[in-house]
C-alpha cells in the first residue's frame, strides 16, 4: 500500500507514492512460490533478498517470460531469474525524477532505499499517475483545451524483429518486447515527440504504419469517423485498467487509432 494521503506532485518525494509492503523471497525458492507471493499479494514484483539485503527483483513479466521459454518453475529459483543490477531511488528523490531514472533505465519497477535494503518500491504506473494527473490539473487549471493530440506511432512489420533491428540500428530507438504479446514499445530516447510500437503483423495481413489519436470518448469518436465516411475497423477494445483503444478507416481506406485513458 502507498502513503499518499493527499495527492502528490510530481515534485513531491517519491516516498510518498511507494508501496512501503515489500514483498521478499530468498534466492533459493522456486518460480512457482514466486508466482504464489505475486498473486497473494498481489502486486507485480517482488525483491529477492538475503535477510534484509536485497539481491535482485523478479517481476510477473519474468515469469510469464520463463513460462513462455519453457521452464519449469518448479525447478527454476529466484536466483536464476532476478534482475541483480538494481537501480535504485532515494527515498527523497523527487516523482519526476524517479520517472526520468525509470525510463533512461527502460526498466518498470525501482525499489526505494540506500541500495541495499529497500524501505519501499515504486512502479512505473505510480509515477505516471502523478505524471498525468498533475499535468491534467494543470491544463484544467489554465483553461487548456487539451484538444486530440497524437499520442502513439505503430509499425506492423512482415518480419517484427528485422523491423526492430532495422529502426533500433537506423535512429537508436530502445524497444523493449513484451514477450507475452511480442508488441515492441519504441522509446525514441527524446523528450519531445511522441513514443510508438513495432510488431509483427498478423499471417497474410499487410505491413502499416499508423499512429493513435487521444480522445475522451471512444464510442463518440467512431460515430462521428462513420458519419463523415470513415469506417469502424476495431471497436472499443481494453488494454489494460482505464485504458482502451479502437480503430477506424478514413474515407481513402487509411487506417488510424484512437485512444482513451480514464
Amino acid at each position: 500500500m502507498t502513503t499518499t494521503t493527499r495527492e502528490a506532485n510530481p515534485s513531491d518525494p517519491v516516498r510518498l507514492v511507494m508501496t512501503r509492503v515489500v514483498a521478499t523471497v530468498p534466492s533459493w525458492q522456486s518460480l512457482q512460490d514466486v508466482a504464489r507471493e505475486l498473486a497473494a499479494d498481489e502486486v507485480s514484483a517482488v525483491l529477492v533478498a538475503d535477510g534484509s539485503r536485497a539481491l535482485g527483483l523478479i517481476s510477473e513479466r519474468d515469469v510469464v517470460g520463463a513460462v513462455a521459454a519453457g521452464r519449469s518453475l518448479d525447478d527454476a529459483q529466484a536466483a536464476d531469474m532476478m534482475t541483480s543490477e538494481l537501480v535504485w531511488a532515494d527515498p527523497d528523490d523527487s516523482i519526476a525524477d524517479t520517472a526520468s531514472l525509470m525510463l533512461d533505465a527502460g526498466i518498470r519497477h525501482v525499489p526505494v532505499g540506500d541500495g541495499e535494503e529497500a524501505i519501499g518500491i515504486v512502479s512505473a504506473r505510480d509515477v505516471l499517475d502523478v505524471l498525468l494527473t498533475s499535468e491534467r490539473s494543470r491544463a484544467d487549471a489554465e483553461g487548456t483545451d487539451r484538444g486530440s493530440p497524437v499520442v502513439h506511432f505503430e509499425i506492423g512489420a512482415l518480419d517484427g524483429d528485422r523491423s526492430r533491428r532495422f529502426f533500433s540500428q537506423l535512429f537508436g530507438w530502445a524497444i523493449d518486447v513484451d514477450d507475452r504479446t511480442g508488441y515492441g514499445v519504441v522509446r525514441t530516447g527524446s523528450a519531445s515527440g511522441i513514443g510508438g510500437g513495432i510488431v509483427a503483423a498478423p499471417p497474410d495481413a499487410p505491413p502499416w504504419v499508423t499512429f493513435y489519436v487521444a480522445v475522451r470518448d471512444l464510442d463518440a469518436a467512431l460515430a462521428r469517423a462513420n458519419e463523415l465516411g470513415g469506417r469502424t475497423v476495431m471497436g472499443p477494445t481494453e488494454i489494460d485498467a482505464g485504458m482502451a483503444f479502437a480503430m477506424f478507416a478514413d474515407p481513402d481506406g487509411n487506417v488510424i487509432g484512437l485512444f482513451v485513458e480514464s
